[in-house]
Order: C-alpha cells, then sequence, then structure tokens
C-alpha cells in the first residue's frame, strides 16, 4: 500500500526526484523514507577574483547594481577587498584562493 490510504506507491519515484525509496523499520513499524541520492561536487568558481567591472559584464548589469552586489557579499564575509584602494578595486573569494594556497607556498 502506498503513503496513506489509497496514495501513490511510496517505491515510484517522480521524474524530478533524485533517490530511492527504502523501506525501514522506525519504532517497530515499518515505514517508506526517501533516501537522496548524494549531490554532485561543487565545481570551483570560474572567477574567485573580480573588480565591479568583470561583475558587470559576468553578470550582465549596470553598475550601481553590481556595485551593490560586490557589497553584500562583502558584507556576507564571501569576498574580501584586496587592494586596500579607493578605485579599481578587487575583490576575492578568500577562502578559495587561501585553499589554493595550501602547499604552495615559497621557501624563502
Amino acid at each position: 500500500m502506498g503513503i496513506g490510504v489509497g496514495g501513490p506507491d511510496p517505491l515510484v519515484i517522480s521524474k524530478r526526484s533524485t533517490g530511492r525509496y527504502e523501506r525501514v523499520v522506525v519504532g517497530g513499524e515499518e515505514v517508506s523514507a526517501f533516501i537522496p541520492m548524494p549531490l554532485p561536487p561543487v565545481p570551483p568558481p570560474r572567477h574567485p577574483v573580480v573588480t565591479v567591472a568583470s561583475a558587470m559584464a559576468l553578470i550582465d548589469t549596470s553598475k550601481p547594481t553590481a556595485i551593490r552586489s560586490i557589497e553584500a557579499l562583502v558584507d556576507a564575509g564571501v569576498l574580501v577587498e584586496t587592494t586596500g584602494k579607493k578605485r579599481d578595486r578587487s575583490f576575492a573569494y578568500q577562502a578559495y584562493v587561501n585553499r589554493l594556497r595550501v602547499g604552495t607556498e615559497l621557501e624563502r
């Protein structure tokens, strides 16, 4: 029998779902549990360092919108301003850049 009386068969998965149903015993009662498939690995960012101009081109937007987008990512701690300048600033996805540096430090 399906979920609820006359409901759909719990072993039938809709086209949009990615996973499977398993019958498991919980508290002495057999139930159907949906087990999702693992998520695919997240690809690395294509542009870990951006400027306002590059953000405008990447997201095809105006300068004010690009600035607000970058500011929101800075406020969220995703991007960090790297130049220390007032104009022509660059912003880096610092966590990713730091991860790239591991094992690549130069000996002095």
